[in-house]
């Protein structure tokens, strides 16, 4: 099972519905705007990430890089 099929399996076993047509995910396409990590260290980062997450802008979303914090 590839990465994508196993997001695709968690997806559909954590949401079930689709909000806007209220039917099952199966001919449903999805895909990952944004990724952020949550540790101590990225506390400001993730606060920034929750708020545009929360203001639906996806503009700001699709540049968050900062997993490279980790290391």
């Amino acid at each position: 099972m590839t990465n994508v099929d196993v997001t695709a399996v968690e997806l559909r076993r954590m949401i079930r519905a689709s909000q806007a047509c209220e039917s099952d995910l199966n001919d449903h396409s999805y895909t990952c705007v944004a990724i952020t990590a949550a540790t101590p260290k990225t506390k400001e980062s993730l606060g920034k990430f929750c708020r545009a997450l929360k203001a639906h802008d996806w503009a700001s979303l699709i540049k968050f890089d900062d997993l490279d914090l980790l290391l």
